[in-house]
Formats: structure tokens, C-alpha cells, sequence
């Protein structure tokens, strides 16, 4: 008898663009001042309306461990950051205690996954650029602040390995040669470029959020035009 062929039934996910601003580059060992979540389609590639920005406060971190990489803090004092960082420091001096901090972002992600009054918290897909930085810091933070993580570590996309495959893949389908990782990465930096970016805002979390949400729906949705 032939075996009968099942398919996996559709689940719905809920799908964020996340983006942390840090005093370094080792997770739970910098300090992180900033974090941003972005809910968006991953068909259309477009914000819902759902966000949250929260800041984080830097002494209570400090006092748990946390020390700034210097390198950081003199980049971080470069004049052309001078507008985004008065921003960002304005929130991390007002912000509240770790612990109500790390748990509104738990309930906010609760609430809009909420769907006819049943969380679907288990089902968010964490995206960012890379998402072998930004998870990593976020993680370790709930961790060690203990409070539970709203993300699943299974359930973690990496922007850009996500664009070079889609250039890989489509280049594949529909042209008569192969291109390899070095070409579609030069694709990959194109669609970047074609994105408008206010300098001036950039490194605040909120602004990459949708900034790398631009950046994917415009290289996915507009592939062909990187292989002329």
C-alpha cells in the first residue's frame, strides 16, 4: 500500500524586526541602552502599526556586571551621533527598573500576539540584522534579569543570510548561469543603497527596525532588478 502523503498544516506566526543599540559587542557583558520591536507582514514586507521602543537603564546594569566596551563609548561620542545619541540617552536616564522594563516588552509581544483573546506568544518569529547579534544580547538579558523571554530561539531569522539566499535561489530559477555568495552579497548591499536613510536617526533602534524592513521587502520584492 502506498504511504499517503501528509502536508504540515499552516500555522500562523507573528513575525517582529528587532533591533538593540549596546555599548559593545559581547553579549552579557555590554550593556544594552536600547530596544526595538517592529511587527510586520512577511509576505508584503510592511509594517503593521504595532511597535514598541524601550530604553534601558544603564546603572542598574553596570551594578549587575555589565561594562562598556570603550571602543564603543568613543564611537557613540562621534560628532554625526551626537543628535541620535542625546535621544537615546534621554530615554536610558528615564527609564525604569530592569525588571518592569523587561516585563512590559514580555506583555507588550503577549498583547499582539493575542489573537480572539488566545496568546500566541510560542508563535514569534524574531527577525534582525544579524540576528547572531541582536538575539543573543536580548536573550541573555532576560536571563539574567530573570524574566521569562517573549522569543524562541528556534524561531530566529537573520536578515541577511535571508536576502542572499532569495538572490541565490531566484537567480537560479530564472537566468542560464549560477552567481555565487560574493555576487549576490554586492546584490544584497544594492538593495540597501536604493533605500533612503536619514543618517541622522540611524543607530536609533526604532529607525533600523524600519529601515532593515524596507531593506528586505525591497530586495525580495524586487529582485530582477539586481541581476540586469
Amino acid at each position: 500500500m502506498a504511504k499517503k502523503e501528509t502536508t504540515r498544516k499552516h500555522e500562523r506566526y507573528h513575525h517582529f524586526m528587532v533591533d538593540c543599540e549596546t555599548l559593545g559587542v559581547l553579549p552579557n557583558t555590554h550593556p544594552v541602552l536600547q530596544i526595538a520591536i517592529v511587527e510586520f507582514d512577511p509576505v508584503t514586507f510592511t509594517a503593521t502599526g504595532k511597535e514598541l521602543t524601550m530604553f534601558l537603564p544603564l546603572v542598574e546594569q553596570l551594578k549587575a556586571g555589565a561594562k562598556p566596551d570603550q571602543g564603543t563609548v568613543k564611537w557613540w561620542s562621534e560628532p554625526s551621533k551626537a543628535k541620535v545619541l542625546e535621544e537615546v540617552m534621554a530615554g536610558v536616564n528615564a527609564a525604569d527598573t530592569m525588571e518592569k522594563t523587561l516585563l512590559k516588552i514580555y506583555h507588550w509581544l503577549s498583547d499582539a500576539c493575542t489573537i480572539e483573546g488566545s496568546t500566541e506568544l510560542g508563535k514569534t518569529m524574531f527577525w534582525a540584522k544579524p540576528a547572531a547579534f541582536d538575539f543573543p544580547f536580548i536573550d541573555g538579558l532576560f536571563a539574567k534579569f530573570g524574566v521569562p523571554s517573549p522569543f524562541m530561539y528556534r524561531n530566529v531569522i537573520d536578515v541577511h543570510s535571508f536576502i542572499i539566499s532569495n538572490f541565490i535561489n531566484t537567480h537560479r530559477a530564472t537566468q542560464y548561469y549560477e552567481i555565487d555568495y560574493w555576487q549576490a552579497q554586492q546584490m544584497y548591499w544594492e538593495a540597501m543603497k536604493d533605500i533612503e536613510a536619514n543618517e541622522e536617526d540611524a543607530h536609533n533602534a526604532t529607525h533600523d527596525c524600519h529601515f532593515q524592513i524596507d531593506w528586505l521587502r525591497n530586495a525580495v520584492l524586487n529582485t530582477q532588478k539586481y541581476f540586469d
